[in-house]
């Protein structure tokens, strides 16, 4: 596994070290990685790092360069970004090499905002702390399944625990941090203070300055504060260093009060794994990984008095800062522990390269849904683990009931395609579940066009008109004679060889359903003839069409067979038309099926007759006699009551009379 990783925070020390952190565990497990960051002291980690200055739009340029030589140079599998800023970088890296990224996230995104909606750009989002996560699910409405948990990874064996007997008993010493620079929390924090020193005098204050606040503000903020409570002997205000060691080494309590939920609490988890006992707001992203009084101590949010007396109560209770002590760093070891989590990682990295997401455009005709059912089959053989998606128009949201190859059915109205306002909102839709192919089974221009837009990286068309807005097409494409053939130079796009066979209908079979239709209509031990006019209601001549579908039922009839008249699509007009010309009394079906419960229809019938060339074929491919009601060549001899049409009917109608009927056909 070879991954990129992408950070352009400069600033953000904390952050670059824990990506150096997690990229020293991911090559111990034999996945190559290789950074690309700001000018920073990396010791280990000197090969490619660019030096640029941040926001400065060359240096900008610079990085993505150096990302895309990367790239082609090591043929990278996945991209791993820790900034918002970075995430649209790799989406146009992505774009251009077919790769994919994930990104990680520390912090919580404001709502439309440019950041918000890089959240939509990578294939899986990892948090560290589950109040981060149900923020981008229930706030932000980011999918479920591409937001990942996996706890914070932190070098346990690396981190030495100082157990709290071997701290000083006399001469204290309490820190406070918050990544929130919020004046409130300080002044919070140095209220309880001042009541604090009122009963144990002999202790220091430090007011640890974290990485990113504005150092001349945050000096001068805190000063006036530290004079308002009087505590100018008390108090020592120091940077957020690395190594750690630096501030924390000597601190008997660390305290977070945090009036505002963060997910910046890292800090938190480091202190306990050396022993030192933390203070911290029932707050979210503190409170999910301490239970008070047992590996830390839990304090209201903005209340200072309870703060003032949980810190007295805790210097004067040894054995609880003891037992406190040593249960953090048990939890640590156990939850957040790098050895045991990075392998979690290399899973998702794993799980992005492997799995692709699928979107189908099946939005025809009744012909063109019938013949991609067996290419979603096809392609759950060539991609088993893919998520495969269909684009339907919404009149044939049934014929997919019980079909197991689709795994998600967006339904859309086949008119809304030709307005452009609906044209938006579909492709915001399509735009955040981040595909990787589209497969046009419609193959025409308003198709083409919309999934030029979609931005999908690799789109599967067949023919050459708009040939500029597609990257994977058929250059020796005719004119097939049916769309399913059409449809097997489309997946051949992606390396599909096979072709859709006899077994592959017949496991459709459903003895449950025949059953229960038979019964309802009373068809048991009948001659069944099955009349398919799925289609004709996109001929100019539906109305004479269906006259003489009529005639023909009533001349079965005479030939004492029951018939079945039955269509893919629900059409009242047509129902309505049947039902008051036709004499006898037909079994009339329309739209009321699924393409499964269809295939198990067409098995039991004596006979089919259909309007559709792909129904056609799934007949022919499961044994079932058939006989072409109508073709595009006598279509307009048919809807005119042509004589030479109308007495081949007659004669189909007579061979049904006798005992050799399956013969015949």
């Amino acid at each position: 596994m070879k991954v990129l990783h992408i950070i352009l925070e400069r600033k953000a020390v904390e952050k670059l070290r824990q990506v150096f952190e997690l990229v020293k565990f991911l090559e111990k497990n034999d996945c190559y990685c290789r950074i690309v960051c700001p000018e920073f002291e990396t010791k280990d980690f000197e090969k490619d790092i660019v030096k640029i200055d941040y926001l400065s739009q060359n240096s900008i340029y610079k990085i993505f360069k150096t990302a895309e030589r990367i790239i082609q140079s090591e043929e990278i599998d996945v991209i791993h970004v820790h900034c918002c800023l970075g995430a649209w970088l790799a989406f146009w890296l992505c774009q251009k090499y077919k790769k994919k990224f994930i990104q990680t996230c520390y912090d919580f995104y404001p709502q439309n905002n440019i950041f918000y909606y890089s959240l939509n750009l990578s294939k899986r989002i990892i948090v560290h702390r589950y109040i981060l996560g149900s923020y981008f699910t229930d706030v932000l409405g980011i999918d479920f399944q591409k937001v990942q948990f996996i706890p914070e990874l932190l070098d346990a064996s690396n981190i030495k625990f100082e157990s709290f007997d071997s701290r000083s008993k006399t001469d204290f010493i309490i820190g406070m941090v918050s990544p929130n620079f919020l004046e409130k929390e300080y002044e919070i924090f140095l209220m309880a203070m001042a009541k604090v020193v009122r009963i144990i005098p002999n202790l220091k204050i430090r007011i640890i300055r974290y990485l990113g606040d504005d150092e001349h503000s945050f000096v001068e903020s805190i000063t006036n504060l530290i004079r308002q409570f009087g505590l100018n002997n008390f108090v020592q205000i120091s940077d957020f260093l690395y190594p750690i060691e630096r501030v924390f080494s000597d601190l008997n309590l660390l305290v977070s009060p945090l009036i505002k939920e963060n997910a910046h609490t890292r800090y938190i988890l480091e202190a306990q794994a050396r022993g030192i006992v933390v203070i911290g707001s029932m707050i979210g992203g503190i409170s999910e990984f301490i239970q008070n009084r047992k590996n830390g101590l839990l304090v209201s949010p903005g209340d200072s008095a309870e703060l003032a007396n949980t810190i007295v109560n805790s210097l004067k209770d040894y054995a609880l800062l003891r037992n406190i002590a040593i249960e953090s760093r048990k939890g640590i070891e156990q939850n957040f522990d790098i050895n045991k989590n990075i392998g979690k990682v290399i899973e998702q990295y794993q799980q992005v390269k492997k799995r692709n997401n699928i979107l189908v455009l099946v939005t025809g005709n009744s012909d063109c849904v019938t013949a991609s059912m067996g290419c979603f089959y096809l392609l759950r053989k060539r991609f088993p683990d893919s998520y495969i998606s269909c684009l339907l128009d919404s009149k044939y949201r049934k014929l997919f009931e019980g079909y197991s190859y689709i795994d998600q059915v967006t339904v859309i109205e086949q008119d809304r395609l030709f307005v452009f306002l609906e044209w938006f909102k579909l492709l915001r839709i399509i735009f955040k579940r981040n595909f990787d192919f589209l497969v046009d089974l419609t193959d025409s221009n308003w198709t083409r066009l919309f999934s030029f837009f979609s931005m999908i990286p690799i789109r599967c068309v067949s023919k050459l008109n708009f040939g500029f807005l597609r990257n994977f097409r058929r250059r020796d494409i005719k004119e097939e004679k049916s769309l399913l053939e059409r449809n097997y130079r489309i997946l051949s796009l992606l390396g599909i060889k096979d072709r859709i066979d006899s077994e592959f209908w017949n496991s459709f079979f459903k003895q449950d359903f025949i059953k229960k239709f038979f019964e309802e209509n009373w068809l048991s031990g009948s001659r069944l003839i099955g009349i398919d006019i799925s289609g004709i209601e996109d001929y100019f001549w539906k109305n004479k069409i269906t006259e003489n579908v009529a005639f023909l039922c009533d001349r079965l009839a005479k030939r004492h067979a029951r018939v079945v008249v039955a269509s893919l699509a629900k059409n009242r007009n047509i129902e309505y038309t049947m039902k008051r010309l036709v004499k006898s009394k037909p079994v009339i079906v329309l739209g009321e099926f699924s393409i499964i419960q269809m295939i198990s229809l067409l098995k039991k019938f004596d006979a089919y007759y259909s309007f559709s060339q792909e129904n056609l074929d799934i007949a022919k491919s499961i044994g079932v006699p058939e006989r072409l009601l109508l073709s595009k060549k006598n279509i307009y001899d048919f809807a005119s009551g042509n004589k030479k049409a109308t007495s081949s009917f007659e004669s189909v109608s007579k061979m049904i009379t006798t005992d050799t009927t399956k013969q015949l056909f």
